[in-house]
């Protein structure tokens, strides 16, 4: 009778065991998938904030450019509207910054396209004052635009969305503007700035 008390106790002592075992176990694997869950969502908010952050930033630089563009041919104006824009291009380049921290590969490559076109490609045409060029950049920046917010918008978990119509539409109307309203020309080469 002793061994089947043994065998019993040892029966239980083994079934309890395995039972706070399991359920420590269990207690462990819910806390780590909720941690998780935690994770990912603190981190879709940042990857959201700093998204929108950036496109905030891309959003000026078009306005930016619009105000260097209007003051070709104004000298004390030209400066100022050339120093605001070189702002822009820092917000930008700190906007992406927080991008390449938080986001994909793909999300950190067009990021970077983005801030190379502007920084290189529609400021180039600024500094040569050259309006057939600034116009066909300014077009690009729409694509340029796109290539950031598709990847961004998957990344997190929204369907992908070109910019508006009515946008793409103004933007245009408003480079035509300045195509018809034309720039002074220069003699001689253009100045590099100060």
């Amino acid at each position: 009778m002793t061994d089947l008390v043994h065998a019993v106790d040892a029966k239980t002592a083994v079934t309890f065991v395995a039972g706070v075992l399991a359920a420590t176990i269990g207690a462990l694997v819910v806390q780590w998938l909720r941690t998780r869950s935690e994770h990912e969502a603190w981190l879709r908010q940042q990857r959201l904030q700093a998204y929108a952050a950036f496109l905030t930033a891309l959003d000026g630089m078009d306005r930016l450019s619009s105000q260097w563009n209007q003051m070709w041919g104004e000298r004390g104006l030209v400066k100022v509207a050339m120093e605001h824009y070189y702002d822009g291009l820092e917000a930008l380049s700190r906007a992406g910054g927080q991008v390449y921290l938080l986001g994909n590969h793909d999300v950190v490559v067009a990021c970077i396209r983005a801030i190379r076109y502007w920084s290189l490609e529609v400021q180039a045409a600024h500094q040569m004052q050259d309006l057939d060029r600034l116009v066909r950049s300014l077009d690009g920046a729409e694509e340029v635009y796109n290539d950031f917010l598709r990847p961004a918008r998957a990344e997190i978990g929204r369907p992908a969305a070109p910019l508006p119509r009515l946008v793409v539409d103004q933007l245009k109307e408003e480079r035509n503007e300045l195509v018809k309203k034309g720039v002074p020309k220069r003699e001689g080469t253009p100045r590099k700035p100060a």
